[in-house]
């Protein structure tokens, strides 16, 4: 339990770094460094990593 609450935590602070974590990994499938420079992309990409953490917080309760 405590295991799903530090991720989805994890999962939420990345939404206030420059990159959120789901960027990180699915950059490669989207041009690299170029993804990263795509409104779209990174704006996608934050709610997913917002989606994903309350996901967690909500399964750890």
């Amino acid at each position: 339990m405590a295991g799903y609450f530090c991720f989805g935590l994890m999962w939420l602070a990345s939404c206030v770094m420059k990159q959120p974590l789901c960027a990180s990994y699915v950059k490669y499938n989207y041009g690299e460094d170029k993804a990263l420079r795509n409104p779209l992309f990174m704006k996608t990409n934050y709610v997913l990593a917002v989606a994903w953490g309350v996901l967690y917080i909500f399964t750890a309760t």
